[in-house]
């Protein structure tokens, strides 16, 4: 006689083979088969990867799952080549996900918060992180308008000082007047700062989650990563919907920023910081890294100069990150674009402006209002000087005067 439990078992096993036969039939479409593998592994997955580069996403399903029948041909070339004992214990490492995965419920919820997921078969996809080779993303979901147009990286801490967050700021305000694409991971600290400086001056930037698209994490930066999305930019992630963050989920996505970039710039990173894993990533992509110097005696500033110290570009100007691209990767964008922008930037050689006036004029933000008392800590000129220097500065047009007695910077004559 069939015990309870047998019979349950057998209801198990049979609404599981029901399970894996509905994922075969509806990874026949090409967008939804990755999308169900992006929903089974957890990324970077190169074993899967390597499968999907020989198969189509239902015979890499047929092949993991053995269902007779729609196996390939090609089946013992594969298990020669890939390994039939990493193909089982990828069977068995999936088997707890098979029943989470609901299609028509991740096809609901990208329609519900106005997302997508694109593959490398996309127009949309950013082909550099394709540079990944065996680690790039199965697919990825996009809350936003992508855009990879001359994408510059700028990382660095959660816990930064205030001057790495004017830093971060102004370097993004300035890159993205010129038309680059900031990408950070939206995160706390300089990556907030990054994507801030962008916004503040129209421009475009991305920012890499860690966890699915439904949710905005931090919470307290919802706000931030609501303006991207209603702004020129985009959050990323190659986590699902649904999934939570996870710490190596947040160490797997440096790898992204690092791939989608086509130059990292470390603000500001201690010892043990996860801006120096996107710097070491981007290092072994060919790609040019720089970092900005920090005090010698913070330890806040050990891991970016380090960098420096190990070759990595000194970064004091926006200009030295566009010099930096065009020597290194310039066969990437256009040259005529880059000598022009770092035309722009080097205006100030030649504004007639003397060396106090020049660093007056300097230590405004690109975007937002400075007052005399920060502009004098800021610069270490008193107060008496700096407001006589704002006068001259208002005279020639570099400065707007406000009606609540601050200043404006209004740009650069030439």
């Amino acid at each position: 006689m069939t015990s309870k439990s047998e019979n349950s078992q057998a209801l198990m096993g049979a609404n599981y083979k029901q399970k894996i036969h509905d994922l075969i039939t509806d990874s026949k479409d090409p967008q939804i088969g990755k999308l169900i593998w992006a929903n089974l592994v957890e990324p970077p997955n190169p074993l899967v990867n390597r499968l999907l580069q020989r198969v189509s996403s239902s015979q890499a399903l047929a092949v993991v799952f053995e269902q007779n029948g729609l196996i390939p041909k090609n089946i013992t070339e594969i298990q020669n080549d890939l390994g039939a004992a990493q193909l089982n214990r990828l069977k068995n490492s999936l088997k707890s996900r098979i029943a989470a995965i609901d299609v028509k419920a991740q096809v609901q919820a990208l329609e519900s918060i106005s997302a997508a997921f694109i593959t490398s078969e996309d127009h949309s996809w950013p082909q550099l992180i394709d540079d990944l080779g065996e680690e790039s993303p199965i697919g990825m979901w996009v809350r936003g308008e992508l855009s990879s147009s001359l994408p510059i990286a700028i990382v660095g801490a959660r816990a930064c000082s205030r001057y790495a967050q004017r830093v971060a700021y102004d370097l993004a305000a300035e890159l993205a007047s010129a038309g680059a694409t900031i990408v950070s991971g939206g995160a706390f600290g300089v990556d907030a700062a990054a994507h801030e400086g962008a916004l503040s001056v129209g421009g475009r930037t991305i920012a890499f989650m860690a966890g699915g698209l439904d949710h905005f994490y931090p919470q307290a930066l919802a706000g931030l990563q609501r303006q991207i999305i209603d702004g020129n930019g985009a959050l990323l992630s190659e986590i699902p919907i649904g999934w939570r963050p996870a710490r190596w989920r947040f160490l797997a996505r440096n790898r992204l920023i690092a791939a989608f970039s086509a130059a990292t710039v470390v603000v500001e990173a201690s010892a043990r910081s996860g801006a120096l894993a996107t710097a070491r990533r981007a290092l072994q992509l060919g790609r040019p890294v720089g970092a900005v110097p920090g005090p010698i005696n913070s330890a806040l500033s050990v891991g970016s100069n380090d960098l420096i110290k190990n070759h990595a570009h000194l970064i004091s100007s926006a200009e030295d990150i566009l010099e930096m691209i065009a020597t290194e990767r310039g066969e990437l964008f256009s040259f005529d674009r880059l000598d022009s922008v770092m035309k722009i930037e080097s205006q100030n050689a030649t504004m007639g402006l003397d060396e106090a006036e020049q660093r007056v004029f300097d230590a405004f933000p690109l975007s937002g209002i400075a007052s005399i008392d920060k502009l004098s800590e800021v610069t270490g000129i008193d107060h008496f000087m700096v407001a006589r220097i704002l006068s001259t500065l208002e005279l020639g047009g570099y400065i707007l005067k406000t009606p609540n007695g601050r200043y404006q910077r209004m740009g650069r004559n030439s």
